[in-house]
């Protein structure tokens, strides 16, 4: 039916009046991409999933944010069936993940860690209500919306279950699916059975370390070596973090055994959340790295950089057009230069008390 999968998706993007913008992200069965709504005059994010032998359920994230309609959570637009592979047209959040967000910002502080995790609990416990288990919660997975307000998502391998019924999730095939760093010790036990709820909390935990820590408590080196540390929930705190408030919420969230692990309702109702204000919870996004300054090109570097692009890809007119005005642009800026040079000669000639001094 289709030449490639790029025929594909153009294909796909037409039918719902979108065109693409760019490729965005890329993951063991999905690929996501920026795309521009001629609708709405707005971006979206469109994710591409390929089926293959071992797909479980090919409706299961549409059916499960179907069902999640709460700002808590990546909005759903609409989606795309066919035979190989669907397409899910989601909310675009353009200030990332947060994983992107330490990395580029270091470790969160104070109210502002505390309002983060308390929006995220609220989330979690939203998703629990409605009877979802995420499977697959950490930093990357996180993402942050224009208001700098943090939401949920990646669904793929996410759940319906009953809570009463938690042993639909103890197939050990699909119990270790998910990522190493963030997953619950008792999702290796097979003999175990496992409280898909519950084992969210215990990933939840690691994520609030790295945000409080900026990596991972996991210090091995090996798959092996991280999976030990795990079984064990072998992990310490920088001796210089002092919120031992927060330490004490972090280590009950990542008990070994999940009968001790709190709930998200449970958890929200610790004094530490008391005093936290809603708006401690939304990120400002610095447009540029601290410490680092917005670099423009020279004026003269953006002509050269656009005759580069004019000679490709223009007609000849307009390339002599600007030609002619890069040689007026050097003509000026050699006369700028040779005025400066001489106001400069001048100055050095004159008595000190009557040089300008420049702050």
């Amino acid at each position: 039916m289709f030449a490639n999968d790029e025929s594909e998706l153009i294909e796909v993007l037409g039918s719902k009046d979108y065109r693409l913008v760019r490729k965005i992200g890329r993951g063991e069965t999905a690929e996501c991409f920026l795309v521009f709504s001629n609708k709405y005059k707005s971006n979206f994010v469109c994710k591409r999933i390929k089926f293959n032998s071992g797909t479980v359920c090919r409706l299961c994230e549409v059916e499960t944010l179907q069902k999640l309609n709460s700002h808590f959570v990546i909005a759903f637009y609409d989606y795309v069936l066919l035979a190989n592979s669907i397409y899910i047209f989601l909310e675009f959040c353009p200030n990332g993940t947060m994983a992107e967000y330490i990395k580029n910002h270091g470790p969160l502080k104070d109210k502002q860690l505390l309002g983060v995790c308390k929006n995220i609990l609220e989330s979690i416990q939203y998703i629990h209500e409605n009877h979802c288990a995420h499977l697959d919660l950490k930093p990357s997975n996180i993402f942050l919306d224009r208001y700098g307000r943090p939401k949920v998502a990646d669904f793929g391998l996410a759940r319906l279950f009953n809570r009463k019924d938690v042993k639909a999730h103890n197939d050990h095939s699909q119990k270790t699916n998910g990522t190493l760093m963030f997953m619950a010790p008792e999702l290796f036990t097979p003999e175990i059975v496992c409280d898909p709820f519950i084992a969210d909390i215990w990933s939840l935990g690691i994520a609030f370390y790295f945000l409080a820590v900026g990596k991972s408590p996991w210090t091995g080196t090996t798959k092996a070596e991280v999976l030990s540390q795990i079984s064990d929930a072998d992990f310490s705190w920088p001796f210089n973090f002092k919120n031992h408030e927060f330490v004490q919420l972090v280590n009950q969230m990542c008990e070994l055994d999940p009968r001790d692990r709190p709930t998200a309702e449970s958890l929200l109702s610790n004094p530490i959340f008391s005093k936290v204000d809603k708006k401690d919870g939304f990120l400002k996004i610095p447009k540029t790295k601290p410490g680092s300054k917005r670099r423009s090109l020279p004026r003269q570097e953006r002509i050269v950089l656009l005759e580069r692009t004019l000679t490709t890809s223009a007609p000849a007119s307009l390339v002599a057009y600007t030609n002619q005005q890069s040689s007026a642009s050097k003509a000026a800026a050699k006369s700028l230069f040779q005025s400066s040079v001489r106001m400069k000669r001048k100055a050095m000639a004159m008595p000190k008390s009557f040089q300008v001094k420049h702050y």
